[in-house]
C-alpha cells in the first residue's frame, strides 16, 4: 500500500536523508541542495507517494512520482509506472 499522507512521507524522506547523508553520499541534509541534483532527480513536491516493500526485495523505500513513475530511496529510476502488488 502506497503511504500518501504528507507528514509521513515527510519522516520517510528525512530517515532517507539521514541514511545517506550518514552513508556519505550526500554532503547536505537540506531537500533544496539533494532535490532537483544528482541525487534526486525529481523535486520534493513530485512525490505523491511511498512504497516501503517490494515484491521478491523486502523493505526499503521508493518514492512514486506525479507521472507515475518509481525511483527508490538512493535516486534511482525503477520503473515507469509499477505493476499491481509489486510495491506495497
Amino acid at each position: 500500500m502506497m503511504i500518501t499522507d504528507k507528514s509521513e512521507i515527510e519522516k520517510i524522506i528525512n530517515g532517507a536523508l539521514q541514511e545517506a547523508y550518514d552513508q556519505g553520499w550526500i554532503r547536505s541534509m537540506k531537500p533544496e541542495n539533494v532535490f532537483g541534483g544528482l541525487y534526486y532527480p525529481f523535486q520534493m513536491n513530485n512525490i505523491v507517494g511511498v512504497y516501503t516493500s517490494k515484491k521478491d526485495v523486502g523493505e526499503g523505500v521508493w518514492f512514486q512520482l506525479e507521472d507515475g513513475s518509481v525511483w527508490n530511496k538512493h535516486g534511482d529510476y525503477e520503473i515507469a509506472r509499477p505493476l499491481e502488488n509489486e510495491y506495497t
